[in-house]
């Protein structure tokens, strides 16, 4: 992971014992769209667990019609498990986000996804940080929108003097990233985001500011 910093900022002390003294779950909502002629066939967005420990991809298949699950044709969901909903055509987001919320409901990693109308909410099992749900690659997008993080997911640390950093920047390439839970993130992939880093791990991105 190679990430292009813009700035490295010091965080006041009284911020620092916030990001130490609780760990945080992330929720995020998905809104699921209708679909028009079968178009949501074969098509999926991602869901990440707690640290990123178990990766899941939602793909749609419409009853009627032959798209393959995507997993053999993407591969960067070759470590992923997938979850799929199966829909008919035309089925409109709200019928479609409820079965989706059952299925995403019984893994493990998800304590709750509430469906509202055509909106998920997700809230992660175990506090920690993870990425974001995302839309799926090129070619198979399934218009899941908005995506939003309404908290993001945070481990807790221990010292609750440790001076804290803000790295300021974008990931200059795809390939997921982790600091053993120390870190927060504001987006993924290649967007701008906000990193927290405990002052050790200052280190990690000097060479590239």
């Amino acid at each position: 992971m190679i990430i292009k910093v813009s700035g490295i900022q010091p965080i006041e002390a009284s911020s620092c014992a916030a990001y130490a003294s609780s760990s945080v779950a992330q929720v995020a909502e998905v809104t699921i769209p209708t679909d028009v002629g079968g178009n949501l066939d074969g098509k999926y967005f991602t869901l990440w667990g707690a640290n990123n420990a178990v990766g899941y991809y939602v793909w749609f298949n419409e009853t009627t019609a032959t798209a393959p699950d995507p997993q053999t044709l993407v591969p960067e969901l070759a470590n992923m498990t997938g979850i799929e909903v199966a829909y008919t055509a035309a089925d409109t987001g709200t019928v479609i986000a409820a079965v989706a919320d059952g299925l995403i409901q019984a893994k493990a990693e998800f304590v709750t996804a509430v469906a509202t109308a055509a909106k998920i909410v997700i809230t992660n099992a175990a506090a920690g940080g993870c990425w974001a749900p995302a839309d799926g690659v090129s070619g198979y997008e399934s218009g899941i929108s908005p995506i939003t993080v309404t908290a993001e997911g945070f481990t807790a640390f221990d010292d609750t003097n440790l001076k804290m950093y803000k790295i300021i920047g974008k990931i200059a390439d795809h390939k997921q990233y982790w600091f053993g839970g120390e870190y927060r993130e504001d987006a993924n992939k290649k967007t701008d985001i906000t990193i927290i880093v405990p002052e050790r791990r200052i280190e990690y991105f000097a060479e590239y500011v």
